[in-house]
């Protein structure tokens, strides 16, 4: 599979995940209580209570990191890649930073729509709380992602020597 298809793949399942948010919230807010869980604390339990429409805030802030990521990603002067070892590599570098952006956009909404189905749940009384492994998993995705991503522009920057 080619680059360019791989990151089409990616764009779509974070729009299909943008879309499956709003269905979801159109499918279950009949039958939400007034109030539903607005916040978690680290171990993904309940720590705030709010007003059934708090739920548009978790697709509301998806849509924003979708478009801020998507931005991001094709405005290159904003991405600063002065480094005079890797000037010469820059499309190269580019390239690395738009597929940690769609990656992000992925894992994030994702993530998000977890949440927000979690949130449903609990407030159904059907859950009690995010999980105790949530945290944990988000950062450890989140940061692992970043890593790898980060080590390739390294790697490009720094690459190893053939013998």
């Amino acid at each position: 599979m080619s680059a360019s298809a791989a990151h089409k793949i990616l764009e779509i399942l974070a729009i299909l995940g943008l879309l499956l948010s709003f269905v979801l919230i159109w499918i279950m807010w009949s039958g939400l209580p007034e109030e539903i869980p607005r916040h978690y604390n680290s171990f993904g339990e309940v720590d705030g209570w709010g007003h059934k429409a708090v739920i548009f805030t978790l697709p509301g802030v998806s849509v924003f990191v979708y478009a801020f990521l998507s931005l991001i990603g094709r405005l290159p002067r904003v991405m600063n890649i002065s480094h005079r070892e890797i000037e010469e590599k820059r499309e190269d570098a580019l390239n690395i930073i738009r597929k940690l952006l769609v990656w992000l956009k992925v894992e994030i909404i994702w993530f998000f729509f977890y949440i927000e189905w979690r949130t449903i749940e609990i407030a159904g009384g059907k859950a009690e709380s995010l999980g105790g492994l949530f945290m944990p998993l988000f950062v450890g995705v989140i940061a692992a992602t970043v890593f790898i991503f980060m080590a390739r522009l390294y790697r490009l920057r720094h690459p190893i020597a053939s013998h």
